[in-house]
Formats: structure tokens, C-alpha cells, sequence
């Protein structure tokens, strides 16, 4: 089977960009420990829960 190169897979070319916020916060450690210790907390209190 052949395959088209010239097709893109996904268009990305009208997908709006992050702002410089968004990108620091994304990219800031901190937020990311802050949001990780969060995440972890709920999935931790989910298996409590559940037992």
C-alpha cells in the first residue's frame, strides 16, 4: 500500500498559540511540584476511599 506524503496528518496551522503566561506556568517547576502533589493527594484519597 502506498502511502500520500503529501497529506498532512493533522492540521495544526489554525490552532490559536499559548500565551507567555501559559507557557510559564507550564514550563514553571514549581507549579508543576504544586500540581503533581495535588494530583497524587486525589489519586490517593480515591484508593482510600475505595477500600
Amino acid at each position: 500500500m502506498a502511502k500520500n506524503v503529501d497529506l498532512p496528518l493533522l492540521d495544526m496551522s489554525k490552532a490559536p498559540n499559548p500565551s507567555r503566561i501559559t507557557l510559564h506556568t507550564r514550563q514553571n517547576v514549581l507549579v508543576q511540584a504544586v500540581k503533581f502533589a495535588g494530583f497524587s493527594l486525589n489519586t490517593i484519597m480515591m484508593v482510600i476511599k475505595a477500600h
